[in-house]
């Protein structure tokens, strides 16, 4: 669609009223309509549910921590609200509301890229434990001290 169109229906889309839209998406779905409506309404439901529980979460970790919350960029908040809110593993769940706790601590936020939250969209439950034990064990060597290849391959051997 060329860019003249598409500014075309959105200005015309812009001057629909709500029923008129609404009549036309029943004509177009025809008796379907009303249960994919209920199907979408039940999904946002959950979603805003899920996404709130996120918000929520993350908060009350920072009150936890005696931490003041922090404005969180859009480009940050926008991904971990939007894709925690498709999230139903609890262990997952809780990830995606530290990511936002430490987003939104001053003591952290700088360190916290928009990559974190697409890095976490993708890994599995499995995958953010054995993330999470790589971690421990750098930190229970201490800094520096970490060799990633060891994880890998024990017999390997640094002087």
């Amino acid at each position: 669609m060329d860019p003249l169109t598409g500014i075309g229906l959105m200005i015309g889309a812009a001057h629909l009223s709500k029923d008129t839209l609404a009549d036309a998406v029943k004509r177009l779905l025809g008796p379907s309509a009303d249960s994919a409506g209920h199907a979408l309404e039940q999904f946002l439901f959950h979603r805003t549910r899920r996404a709130t529980a996120v918000l929520e979460d993350g908060v009350k970790m920072l009150h936890d921590a005696g931490l003041e919350p922090q404005q969180v960029p859009p480009r940050l908040l926008v991904p971990i609200l939007q894709d925690g809110s498709l999230e139903d593993d609890p262990d997952l769940h809780a990830r995606w509301a530290a990511l936002l706790a430490n987003a939104a601590s001053l003591a952290h936020g700088a360190k916290i890229i928009p990559a974190f939250a697409e890095i976490l969209r993708q890994i599995t439950p499995v995958q953010a434990r054995l993330v999470q034990w790589m971690y421990d064990l750098k930190e229970e060597r201490g800094e520096g001290n970490f060799l990633w290849f060891e994880v890998a391959d024990p017999t390997l051997k640094t002087e």
